[in-house]
């Protein structure tokens, strides 16, 4: 067949788009108001203008009375075998062809067709399997970015930019889905969004779309939103007035429950493929991992800290961290420090007097008053025994002002066990302080404890079961100890002299009453 003109042209609705084309030199697109191809797509046969001046219908169209001056056309319609109209094989020559046809042109223009379209076929096949192939490449790669990505909003920006890398689409969110709000999400992450209003108040609500894809519980999938039989839920504002029609969206859970949603939209009717689709599930379920590994982390480390709580409440911090790194049979030999014993004096009688709650209550009352001066004076309680308050100085600093630091302790005990809120009580309390050498460490498997040993402690419990109540004895090494540091002379200190002291003898000891101003 002799012709001037072969074209291979795909028509969208507005212009054609040159495939291939021979005889007319360079050409990009045209308009398609006035092409031929225009007519010829809709026909289910050949246009077959063999004189274009003779047929009405033609003959003042501009490519006709303007250059190139088309005086024959044929052209067949391109049908891919999802039955969508891409384009057209044609012909064209300046001059009239009266007896095409006659030689059997039209069937080799229609079989050139047949072949025409394989290639595209094809060709749109092996391209989709690259771009199959790529997206699972991408949802692999994105998978193990996003399990190493630092918290919930980097996993969201990484798949926002990663979705906009794969499928082309005009805008794409994520949100998290709240269904007690009036609103009912709220979004995350976004691509193309800046030309939107992006305040997404009540008038921009997606909710009816949101809630149908969570009671989808999976993937949806809307090609035209504008389409009362394919959409079946209210067209969120906030999509007719950007102008978006198509939408697939994926939705995300944690706990087998809904929880967030990563949407894509497009500005005209779109069919989404297989591999997009596949794709975009695919980047759900990803994120799926990634939040409900971020909330069971979430939940262990609260569970720890819980745990950690717990154990600082019953050991000091330095052996908490200690125990926190894997050190067994903990303990400590200390060569000097300060122990203090405080029991309440009357505490008996009134136990008699009032119920176990009152009095269990009134008890945490007068040691949690304790345990705030020990913690700003630097003093480590040790534990309590009944209604005796035991603690130390120097066990863990090793500052040799341990007597000092305890002294300071007892006076600031006894003001307040004598202040306003316990007097009505009347009780009392003894005290009394010894320093020596001490042994502390963690003892037990359950229920473990961190205690102190050693004559030391047995002393500075002797101080107090031979003391007085609202007085503080304290013993001669304690005493020489503020000697040795100068201290002693900070305090109002009177001997009492020799006591005969249960196991021990003789024992030089020491009223402490108050500082001196």
């Amino acid at each position: 067949m002799k012709v001037g003109v072969t074209m291979i042209p795909l028509v969208d609705k507005h212009r054609l788009w040159y495939k291939s084309s021979q005889g007319l030199g360079k050409l990009n697109s045209m308009c398609r108001n006035h092409a031929f191809c225009s007519y010829a797509i809709k026909m289910q046969e050949p246009l077959i203008l063999r004189d274009t001046l003779l047929n009405p219908e033609f003959a003042d169209n501009p490519l006709v009375v303007n250059p190139p001056h088309i005086r024959f056309y044929a052209g067949v319609q391109l049908t891919t075998s999802d039955g969508f109209n891409i384009g057209t094989l044609c012909c064209a020559d300046g001059q009239p062809k009266p007896t095409f046809g006659d030689d059997g042109e039209i069937d080799f223009l229609k079989q050139m067709a047949k072949i025409v379209l394989r290639e595209l076929e094809l060709n749109k096949k092996l391209l989709m399997s690259q771009q199959s192939a790529t997206m699972q490449i991408n949802a692999t790669k994105f998978s193990q970015e996003a399990m190493g990505a630092s918290g919930l909003n980097t996993v969201f920006e990484l798949a926002v930019v990663t979705v906009a890398e794969n499928i082309d689409v005009d805008y794409i969110n994520i949100i998290e889905i709240t269904p007690n709000e009036i609103d009912g999400y709220h979004v995350h992450s976004s691509f193309g969004f800046d030309e939107i209003n992006r305040s997404f108040g009540k008038n921009h609500s997606l909710l009816s779309m949101v809630n149908a894809a969570a009671l989808k519980g999976d993937t949806l999938i809307i090609d035209d939103i504008q389409d009362p039989d394919v959409c079946d839920f209210e067209q969120p504002s906030l999509m007719v007035s950007a102008g978006l029609r198509s939408v697939l969206c994926s939705v995300i859970k944690k706990d087998e429950k809904v929880k967030y949603m990563i949407a894509c939209y497009k500005k005209e009717k779109y069919f989404w493929s297989e591999d997009e689709v596949g794709f975009l599930d695919s980047m759900a379920k990803s994120i799926s991992g990634v939040v409900e590994r971020q909330a069971y982390e979430s939940q262990i480390a609260a569970d720890n800290q819980k745990s950690d709580n717990l154990l600082l409440n019953i050991l000091p911090k330095p052996i908490f961290q200690r125990l926190k790194l894997s050190e067994t049979n903990i303990a400590d030999g200390i060569a000097s420090a300060t122990i203090l014993f405080a029991d309440i004096v009357g505490f008996t009688e009134l136990s008699s007097k009032v119920t176990p709650k009152e009095l269990v209550g009134f008890l945490n009352l007068i040691f949690s008053s304790f345990d705030r001066i020990a913690q700003r004076l630097g003093c480590e309680k040790v534990k309590t025994i009944g209604d005796c308050y035991l603690c130390c100085a120097g066990l863990l600093s090793h500052e040799d002002d341990h007597a000092e630091t305890i002294l300071n302790f007892a006076l600031e005990a006894l003001d307040e066990l004598q202040s306003d809120k316990f007097k009505t009580k009347h009780i009392n309390m003894r005290i009394g302080i010894n320093t020596g050498p001490v042994v502390a460490g963690v003892i037990g498997l359950d229920k473990f404890v961190y205690d102190i040993w050693g004559d030391a402690v047995n002393i500075a419990s002797r101080m107090e079961s031979h003391g007085a109540p609202g007085k503080i004895q304290i013993s001669k090494k304690t005493y020489d100890s503020l000697v040795h540091q100068k201290a002693v002379n900070k305090f109002n200190i009177v001997e009492r002299g020799l006591q005969k002291i249960k196991g021990k003898g003789e024992m030089r000891t020491y009223w402490v009453e108050k500082k001196q101003n």
